[in-house]
């Protein structure tokens, strides 16, 4: 495989596909609850629409890729879109005064 993405289009790949959608619509619901606790607060907001964009991204995730050397169709759109959202949801909605970037903290990538 050359990358996680991949595993969608083999033997378990439904399993994979109902993993990855079941995390978004958690993350939505998560949402829900966390919008209704920050709302007045200024950094609450800012963390609220970084998960907002992190659970949408996460069910476009749940739409397979292309394999390499495959035309790109809507769904691999989709999944290069969920992907890309998924990063700017944790940059954004992990980002706290005086550090530079979360991901740098966890060993991720980030800078």
């Amino acid at each position: 495989m050359s990358y996680p993405s991949t595993t969608a289009t083999g033997d378990w790949g439904v399993l994979q596909i109902v993993n990855v959608a079941v995390a978004g619509v958690l993350a939505g619901v998560f949402l829900v609850r966390f919008r209704r606790e920050f709302r007045h607060r200024w950094a609450g907001r800012i963390a609220t629409g970084g998960l907002g964009v992190f659970a949408v991204a996460g069910l476009f995730n749940a739409f397979t890729t292309d394999l390499p050397g495959e035309s790109i169709s809507w769904h691999g759109w989709l999944h290069g879109f969920g992907f890309l959202g998924t990063l700017l949801g944790m940059l954004v909605g992990s980002q706290r005064p005086g550090w530079p970037c979360a991901t740098t903290r966890t060993g991720g990538v980030g800078g």
